[in-house]
Formats: C-alpha cells, sequence, structure tokens
C-alpha cells in the first residue's frame, strides 16, 4: 500500500564497503521522489554481519547525517536492509474451508494468516512472508481467485528468514544510531526490485547483485521472489586477491580493481600499464612499480570464475533454475567491472545484463549505477511492496477460518514446474 504523500520515506543500506541513506517521499505522480542522500564507507561489517558495533553506529550515524543534511530534514524511523550471510527461504503450506459464496478479500487473509501461523518455530527473525502461489480446490495458479467459487483456498508462503543473532547485532546499531528501527527488507529481494522490469519480474529472471562482502541471488517469476540465496563471497574477495598477489595495501588494491580492473585479458592494451604501491616500504623512491594491466586482469579472471560457478551451483541447487529462464542481471558495485557480462553469459550459460536503479526521480547521476540498488529498493519497499506479513503479531490479527482438506504438499512442486 502506498503511504500519504506526505510521509518523509528513509532507507539504511548497511553493506560490508558502504553504508547508504535515502530519504524521500511519494509524490503527486505517485512515483517515489528523493529529497535527500548520503553514503560513506563502512568498516564495521564483514560478509553482511556486524563485526564492529561501535564502528558500524558511528558510520551509520554520519550517512543519516549527511542525508538529512542533504534533504534539509530530520528522519525518525528507517527501512534497513540486511544480507547476513545466513539469510534463507522457507515454504509453509496451508489451506482454510470457503463460504458459499464468491472469495473476498476476507478469505485470501485468513488463509494468509493461517499459513503465517503455521511457520515452524525457531530463534530466526522473519523478514518476509510473500504469497508464491494459490490453490482452488487443487487447481494451482499464482494470483488470488478473487471472485471465484470453491471449497478450499490454499496458499504456499514463502518466507525469508534471517539468523537471530546478525539481525539483533544490527537492529541495535541502528536504535544505538538514535534511529527508530522500522523493519528489514532482504538486499537481495531490494536489488531485485531495484533493477527488474515488471516484464522481467513476470517471465522469470534472476538478480545476482554482487556486493563487497556478500554476492545476493534473488529469482523471480509471476512478479513475485521465489527464492533467494546469499553467497559469502563479493568484490572484497577479488580486493583481497589483488592485495595479496601484488603485495599492495588493501585500499590501494580496491582502487586499482576498481579503475583498471577487467574480467577479460582480450580488453587490456599490451600498452596499459598501473603503478603499483608496494606493501611495507619506505623509501619513496622503491614504494611503487609499474605493471602491464594484464597483470591485473590476471589476478582478477580466475576469482570471479569461481564467483560465477557458486553462483551457476546455487541455481541449479534451488531447484529453480527454470524459473530464471535465460536472462540474469548483474547488479552490485562490481558490476561494473569492465566484461563482467560476457564472463557471466558464458559461465551462466544465459543471457546477461548489468541492472541499475529504476523508479525513482531526482537520484543524483552519481548513485544511477548498480552500487545504489539495494539502498533504492529497501524505498522501493515501502510504497510497492505486495502482500507481505513478517510479524506473527500481524498474522494474528488476520481473521481465523477452519484450516480446510489436504492436497497442499504438491504446491511448491508446481511452483518451481509451472512458473
Amino acid at each position: 500500500m502506498t503511504p500519504p504523500r506526505d510521509r518523509l520515506l528513509a532507507a539504511l543500506d548497511v553493506g560490508s564497503s558502504k553504508v547508504c541513506c535515502l530519504i524521500g517521499r511519494v509524490g503527486n505522480d505517485g512515483l517515489l521522489h528523493l529529497s535527500g542522500m548520503g553514503h560513506r564507507k563502512s568498516n564495521g561489517l564483514k560478509h553482511g554481519a556486524v563485526a564492529d558495533r561501535d564502528a558500524t553506529q558511528r558510520a551509520l550515524s554520519a550517512t543519516v547525517d549527511l542525508a538529512e543534511r542533504s534533504a534539509g530534514e530530520t528522519i525518525t524511523d528507517v527501512l534497513v536492509s540486511i544480507s547476513a550471510g545466513e539469510l534463507y527461504s522457507q515454504v509453509t503450506e496451508q489451506s482454510v474451508n470457503l463460504r458459499e459464496a464468491p472469495i473476498h478479500r476476507d478469505d485470501v487473509d485468513a488463509v494468509l494468516g493461517a499459513a503465517a501461523r503455521a511457520r515452524p518455530a525457531d530463534d530466526n527473525v522473519t523478514v518476509h512472508a510473500f504469497p508464491a502461489a494459490y490453490a482452488l480446490d487443487g487447481r494451482y495458479q499464482v494470483k488470488a481467485p478473487m471472485g471465484m467459487y470453491g471449497r478450499h483456498l490454499g496458499v504456499a508462503l514463502h518466507t525469508v528468514k534471517a539468523p537471530a543473532g546478525p539481525a539483533r547485532n544490527l537492529e541495535t546499531c541502528v536504535r544505538g544510531a538514535h534511529l527508530q528501527f522500522d523493519r528489514f527488507v532482504a538486499a537481495p529481494y531490494a536489488a531485485g526490485f531495484a533493477t527488474l522490469v515488471e516484464e522481467e519480474r513476470a517471465i522469470g529472471t534472476a538478480c545476482v547483485d554482487i556486493g563487497a562482502g556478500t554476492t545476493d541471488i534473488s529469482l523471480w517469476a509471476e512478479g513475485a521472489m521465489v527464492h533467494l540465496d546469499v553467497i559469502p563471497m563479493g568484490g572484497d574477495t577479488l580486493t583481497e586477491a589483488i592485495a595479496r598477489e601484488l603485495v599492495t595495501p588493501l585500499d590501494h588494491a580496491e582502487r586499482l580493481k576498481t579503475l583498471y580492473g577487467a574480467a577479460s585479458v582480450a580488453l587490456c592494451s599490451d600498452r596499459e600499464h598501473v603503478d603499483v604501491v608496494r606493501l611495507g616500504r619506505d623509501d619513496l623512491d622503491g614504494n611503487t612499480e609499474r605493471l602491464p594491466r594484464q597483470v591485473l586482469a590476471n589476478i582478477l579472471i580466475p576469482e570471479l570464475e569461481a564467483l560465477f560457478e557458486q553462483v551457476r551451483q546455487r541455481l541449479q541447487a534451488s531447484g529453480f533454475d527454470g524459473v530464471a529462464g535465460r536472462q540474469v542481471v548483474l547488479t552490485g558495485g562490481t558490476a561494473q567491472l569492465q566484461g563482467i557480462e560476457d564472463m557471466a553469459a558464458t559461465i551462466l550459460d544465459k543471457q546477461v545484463r548489468i541492472g541499475q536503479p529504476r523508479r525513482v526521480a531526482g537520484l543524483p547521476s552519481a548513485a544511477q549505477n548498480p552500487a545504489f540498488a539495494t539502498a533504492v529498493g529497501v524505498l522501493l519497499h515501502a510504497i510497492e511492496a505486495p502482500d507481505d506479513l513478517p510479524d506473527t503479531a500481524f498474522a494474528q490479527q488476520l481473521t481465523t477460518r477452519p484450516v480446510g482438506g489436504g492436497g497442499m504438499s504438491a504446491m511448491w512442486r508446481w511452483v518451481k514446474e509451472h512458473f
């Protein structure tokens, strides 16, 4: 549901390399209009999880201050991205008995509530709970069968969960930065929501967000996210490989990767060279060495190949590889690496494009690149989110209805086979 147009919205993307805060409102045209933005380097996270609480809180406070100064307004509550390496998908299937009347919104709420209440109890945090498919008397479909008649209405509820420890640590840091925590938004979901066009989400597409500490995968079909996965490696893995092989400081390795990195030696001319700062050398004349740019590419290529092989294996293991169809959208800061599209297309055997954030007015040109996709997706979730029942307390408020008959065990298999 779209929030009131006078409501100030704020999103925090808390990543391993940077923290970004976006502030905006819904305009009279119904679009999200950005009014403020701030970002700065993050030192407190590792692979999406808080490693240094004080450093993380300082980064959050400083980033929000920049965004508030940019917007000329003060925020209170924020939506926060989460990408801890153990995010996972879980499916709960449930059905309810129907009355002798056309299916109404109350019936849909009843089956969603039943599925939400039936989720297995554990100590993990529920981030999202989306309906992935419905069943009317055993006939499966993606959208709720509003206005139709039947005896039993079922749903397959796709729940995204995060480990309690990392989630609580991040929430504590947000509150420690004197902000009111609204809710989490899964980073893989946010990246896909911001970069995929409506047709891609409908026909079946995989979004692969290569961040600094993690690579987030989300699979979409019929307009909904049906699966996600997180690989605990990303751009930092490449930076560390450069630093290790060239014996150079990490900051310099990051700069080399960003400015001169390539996913193919063929993209590097024999005449191109890079100056490499050597670690631990104090003499001014001997602390740099000039190397062919091809040396840098030869370091990055095996690391990238290993990453995309991991992505390929995760897609196959998900059971939803067919859902992704022939299309993959790469996003995240590392997606800006020269030649990465072609490498991904070869290893994944799919059509690949680079995804940039969409559907936001007033996004500065500096942020119109894949590195800011997750932040934009978190903010978009506040105004365009589908049915999402993350909280058990909310599920308890939904209409209670007698649980219906069986036939639900096959629903998730149908989702995998027929999307």
